[in-house]
């Protein structure tokens, strides 16, 4: 059978990207640093023309819908030693099972596919109630949340089955809750 690539990136060149996700962590240990289990997911969609089977250098008249679904697990460790600290950086990484879906404008039917990887990240959280005592008393007595956290991260995500290759890397931002 006759094998062809075809980059995301050119497929989908130009395409508006959004990108959703969700990560929990559990803190076994708080002793030296927060060491714990993360589990998370996140949703990515696109949309772009597809690419001709015969020459994927020519662009086709149908547009597709793009949508990747990673499941994450894995173990993360927050360089977090005291309450109410600034800045605690955190390093993550673990497996990642990754659904990809595709459907064409012009038909109903969406293919499928997924593939086990890995994923590795860095990141910092920034403590938004470390500067604001009220705020974190309110926050305390009223939700139980201990610290609310503005979070940047840097995210890779590999994964390589026989059907196909999908490698991704990206910054996310985000607000984090401690309970």
């Amino acid at each position: 059978p006759n094998v062809y690539i075809v980059q995301f990136d050119h497929m989908y060149d130009g395409a508006s990207k959004l990108s959703v996700g969700f990560d929990y962590e559990y803190f076994l240990t708080k002793e030296y640093g927060k060491l714990g289990l993360q589990v998370g997911f996140a949703v990515q969609y696109a949309e772009g023309h597809g690419r001709l089977a015969a020459d994927p250098s020519q662009e086709s008249v149908e547009k597709f819908s793009f949508v990747t679904m990673p499941l994450f697990l894995g173990a993360v460790y927050r360089f977090e030693y005291k309450d109410n600290q600034y800045i605690a950086p955190y390093v993550s990484g673990g497996g990642v099972y990754t659904a990809l879906m595709e459907k064409r404008d012009d038909s109903s039917k969406v293919n499928a596919i997924g593939g086990f990887g890995v994923y590795a990240a860095a990141g910092a959280l920034f403590n938004i109630t470390a500067f604001d005592r009220e705020l974190a008393s309110n926050m305390r007595i009223e939700y139980d949340v201990g610290s609310i956290w503005l979070n940047l991260e840097f995210r890779v995500v590999q994964v390589k089955s026989e059907a196909f290759e999908y490698n991704n890397s990206f910054i996310q931002g985000g607000v984090s809750f401690d309970f």
